[in-house]
């Protein structure tokens, strides 16, 4: 009886030892979450694209530098040597700053163009290797545009009742622009008046103005924007 009792026990205690029964659970399927705005689109510096002339890069890089303190938050972005007048708090946003190369004047040598959306921020052309500034622009009121043939067209306020309207053209070799059209336009009386480039007065006569399709060419440039990328 005692060996029995022995041999039961021993029984129960190997049981108790062995190895537990896994019992494995049907699999819960997943779905897989995807989101495009968690990612970044890199696009390569500016003076990695291809095409642009050395004697840019030193300004594209400067622009890029700028662009992405912006985009960063930096309380006191520092534009450097670019030949701003301001510049729109948005430019760091995806999308809204880029650049471009064109040969506006048909001389061989292609000008730099830098963009805030599809207004134009600065311009440059080169000599000898070295960039050269034409023309700054980036305040909040000013607007920019170029016609297909060339011709820049602008619009700046110099108060809330004045506004400046001018047309540059850039001759061929030229390092520096030359102004076509210049009207200071100015409501503050009942009759407003407008000075032109002689510095002779005109009343202004409402659907006669001489500015009126400065900011819709019917010919605008076509230019191939090339955008600065995330990081």
């Amino acid at each position: 009886m005692k060996k029995l009792f022995a041999l039961l026990l021993t029984l129960v205690l190997l049981g108790a030892c062995a190895a537990p029964v896994v019992v494995d659970e049907p699999a819960v399927a997943t779905e897989e979450i995807t989101t495009t705005e968690a990612v970044a689109t890199t696009l390569p510096a500016p003076r990695e694209w291809p095409g642009v002339p050395q004697a840019y890069w030193a300004v594209l890089d400067e622009f890029y530098a700028f662009v992405q303190s912006v985009r960063h938050g930096d309380p006191e972005p520092n534009w450097g040597n670019l030949p701003f007048t301001g510049f729109p708090h948005n430019i760091g946003q995806p999308g809204n700053a880029s650049f471009a190369l064109v040969d506006i004047n048909h001389d061989g040598r292609q000008e730099l163009v830098l963009f805030h959306e599809t207004n134009m921020l600065a311009l440059f052309t080169y000599y000898e290797g070295v960039a050269i500034v034409l023309e700054g622009w980036g305040h909040h009121r000013e607007r920019v545009i170029m016609a297909a043939n060339g011709t820049i067209f602008t619009r700046g306020f110099a108060g809330a009742n004045q506004v400046l309207h001018s047309s540059y053209i850039l001759e061929p070799d030229a390092i520096q622009l030359t102004e076509l059209t210049h009207y200071f336009a100015s409501f503050m009386t009942d009759e407003p008046t407008f000075t032109d480039i002689d510095g002779e007065q005109h009343l202004i006569i409402e659907g006669q103005e001489p500015w009126r399709d400065y900011l819709n060419p019917p010919n605008p440039m076509q230019f191939e924007f090339v955008p600065l990328g995330q990081q």
